[in-house]
């Protein structure tokens, strides 16, 4: 198995090659794909002549799908091209490599989640815009937070519409019965007829996912969220300043607090992949996107690959949300351990 990590920005960008299967696990940032990644992956795809054959989503944050849907506006680009040229009409080449095919995307779109979606959107947008006059370093790194949030539902909309039946017609969630990714039970999906690489789903579970509609659901029907930028100012110059000497909190108490991670991030789609060894044993990749430890845990667990209690070692742990400190803490980082980390 190969995985290559390739630039995104500030986000996750993984091409991961074993044998004959071909997964890009996450896209990066718009800016970052189109200086690095576009390029790179025309030149694979034209060196090797493979397909990806899974182009995984792990959630919808802009980190994580602005790339896919570069790649998929990149294939459309290409896919207009070869009709003009093969009905004789007029055609400028697209100025890039051609994409490799995409044959088929693992992704929980927000739209499927969430109905309303356009319209958290919107009020997203709106409440970053007021944060942004501040001068509080804090509300200004709200903003930021906000805007690429209300940056991403749209995007994850034209992932949707782009892979539809009568645009790309790229297949979505076929594993999954074209219903949401999530944990449904302990089966192993394999991509290609007697394929070496075994993957399992360790989340989101069902529950993860309703989670994340109800809040969604809850926080736009919310009146007394028009307010909720005042509150927040009030908040943080009420808790300014260092915490006192002597206030008993140590770094553990700091660590792996899942409140503190965004629901978005607590729906991400996990993946565990399993291949065989020549000589024997399987390496082991964890894929996390930005989920929190706890879930990892118990996706494990759940596949039969965690005892209670026990630790696991694998060959690779993207480190979910980057390391973030909301996301993991020493337990987890004494019970999964790894050979490469990749951040």
């Amino acid at each position: 198995m190969k995985i290559t990590l390739l630039p995104s920005e500030k986000g996750d960008c993984l091409l991961i090659e074993a044998n004959a299967v071909s997964i890009l696990a996450d896209g990066g940032m718009p800016g970052s794909y189109t200086s690095e990644v576009r390029g790179f992956l025309g030149r694979w795809a034209e060196d090797t002549g493979k397909d990806l054959d899974l182009v995984y989503v792990s959630h919808v944050d802009q980190d994580h799908i602005a790339g896919v849907l570069q790649l998929l506006e990149d294939t459309v680009q290409w896919r207009v091209f070869d009709h003009k040229h093969a009905n004789g009409q007029r055609a400028t080449k697209p100025p890039f490599k051609r994409p490799p095919r995409i044959k088929r995307i693992w992704h929980n779109a927000f739209k499927a989640m969430v109905n309303e979606s356009e319209a958290i959107g919107s009020v997203l947008a709106a409440r970053a815009n007021t944060l942004s006059s501040s001068t509080n370093p804090s509300l200004l790194r709200l903003a930021d937070a906000f805007r690429s949030v209300a940056n991403s539902i749209p995007e994850a909309i034209k992932v949707s519409r782009r892979i539809a039946a009568d645009q790309l017609n790229i297949p979505l969630n076929g594993e999954f019965g074209s219903l949401l990714a999530m944990v449904r039970g302990q089966e192993e999906i394999s991509l290609t007829p007697g394929g070496d690489v075994a993957i399992r789903v360790i989340g989101p579970f069902k529950k993860d996912l309703e989670i994340f509609r109800k809040y969604w659901k809850n926080w736009l029907a919310n009146s007394e969220n028009a307010g909720s930028v005042d509150k927040l100012e009030a908040w943080l110059e009420d808790n300014e300043g260092p915490i006192p000497p002597g206030f008993g909190v140590s770094i553990d108490d700091e660590l792996g607090n899942r409140k503190s991670v965004t629901e978005p991030n607590l729906a991400s789609l996990m993946l565990l992949l399993e291949e065989s060894k020549p000589g024997g044993g399987v390496t082991r990749v964890v894929l996390t996107g930005d989920g929190h430890s706890d879930d990892i845990l118990a996706g494990l667990t759940h596949h039969g690959r965690l005892a209670d209690g026990g630790g696991l070692h694998v060959d690779v742990l993207k480190l979910q949300h980057h390391g973030s400190e909301h996301n993991l803490d020493r337990s987890f980082a004494k019970r999964i351990t790894a050979d490469h980390y990749l951040i």
